[in-house]
């Protein structure tokens, strides 16, 4: 059994915007159906439903029919409009038919919206209660990969080097802690950062590649986590990946490629 409360501390701690953003991704898109609330109302809705989304108040009218629909905007007439700033900042899209604009689709996500950069946590934060197996490279098959425990060992006694500054592991996926499906699962990973002093990137592949690693990226001093030291003159960050292996098995007794 993974620790819950652990877990969740460090979901509270880095993975907020994460969950928010996956909750929002997840919602369905609200449709204003022009042609629909034209014929219900008798009248053009576009201008109420452009004031809608100005608003930011797409939660109002989430799972409405068109009906429904019709009503919530005609209520927008006589009453303040509060702005939901996250909503009124995502776009709407058009749907046309020959006669001009049909539709306007509103959905929960803005093209225009940064994606947050991964965080990068400790690897106390990120092993310490954790007993899912496949919560780190799980990308790999389970019988490619080292052990929970062995990946551990390895990676703090690679923090703990004279040359090394700092190793956190970069989460791919966060568990929702209000999905009582997901209580059972940990955070995901198939990538550490570690920053260096001044290690060459074939020196790097080295150490990782007896873990099955299979890319080490040279970060060129942006490292494009959040967490970890200050990047400082003299230090070299990478970023190792452990994806899907080609066929040849792991890369356990292997002699890895060398190159800058």
């Amino acid at each position: 059994m993974i620790d819950l409360d652990r877990r969740n501390r460090v979901i509270e701690a880095h993975g907020a915007p994460f969950i928010e953003r996956r909750r929002r991704a997840e919602e369905p898109s609200v449709v204003f159906d022009l042609e629909a609330l034209a014929r219900i109302t008798g009248r053009d809705m576009t201008p109420l439903c452009l004031a809608a989304h100005d608003a930011g108040l797409r939660s109002r009218f989430l799972s409405l029919t068109d009906e429904q629909i019709a009503r919530e905007l005609l209520r927008l007439e006589t009453e303040d409009r509060p702005t939901d700033v996250a909503d009124a900042r995502t776009p709407l899209q058009l749907e046309f038919s020959t006669k001009g604009i049909k539709k306007l689709v509103w959905s929960s996500e803005s093209p225009l919206d940064p994606k947050p950069a991964p965080a990068a946590v400790t690897l106390e934060e990120f092993f310490d209660g954790n007993d899912d197996p496949g919560s780190f490279a799980p990308d790999q098959p389970a019988k490619d990969r080292p052990r929970l425990d062995d990946f551990r060992a390895a990676l703090a006694a690679l923090r703990d080097r004279d040359d090394v500054v700092d190793l956190r592991v970069v989460i791919d996926w966060w568990p929702d802690p209000d999905e009582p499906k997901e209580d059972a699962r940990w955070m995901r990973s198939n990538m550490v950062c570690v920053w260096t002093r001044d290690v060459k990137q074939h020196r790097v592949r080295e150490w990782f590649w007896p873990l099955g690693a299979t890319r080490t990226t040279n970060c060129h001093g942006r490292p494009f986590v959040t967490g970890g030291p200050a990047t400082k003159v003299g230090m070299r960050i990478y970023r190792v990946t452990w994806g899907a292996r080609r066929r040849g098995g792991s890369g356990a007794g292997r002699t890895p490629r060398h190159g800058a």
